[in-house]
């Protein structure tokens, strides 16, 4: 008999100051997951809150977080500022309609604090981790 694989999700990145430890989170469970088991699909969140889904976003996002450590590493540099209405999600990436549960590994505000838990309630898609309160 074949055991069907869980569809899990990985959301990680995100709009606080903790963007790059989410995407080491990331890196260490794609690592340490049994992918007989799982059937994982990566969704990361841009700094201006943009979602990514398909292709690799751990790769893109990992690559946009050394481009700003090169360039913000220079003197006079100032950093990039978002305004709050362009960060504002449209909707969810469609990848995440297929999915049997997901895991947030966001750090910080819009991770930790029940916004993106209560977005996924709102999407009735199963989570792990902490509810919204």
């Amino acid at each position: 008999m074949v055991m069907k694989k869980i569809r899990l999700g990985l959301i990680f990145g995100g709009r606080s100051a903790e963007h790059e430890v989410s995407l080491m989170s990331a890196t260490s469970v794609l690592q340490a997951i049994n992918k007989d088991k799982y059937d994982v699909t990566l969704i990361g969140i841009t700094r201006a809150g943009r979602w990514l889904a398909g292709g690799d976003p751990l790769k893109a996002l990992e690559a946009s977080a050394q481009e700003r450590v090169n360039s913000t590493s220079e003197p006079g540099t100032a950093l990039e500022v978002h305004a709050a209405s362009s960060t504002s999600v449209q909707h969810l990436p469609e990848e995440m309609g297929g999915l049997d549960v997901v895991f947030p590994l966001l750090h910080g505000p819009y991770g930790e604090d029940g916004t993106v838990q209560g977005l996924l309630e709102l999407a009735d898609l199963a989570y792990v981790g902490s509810g919204v309160l």
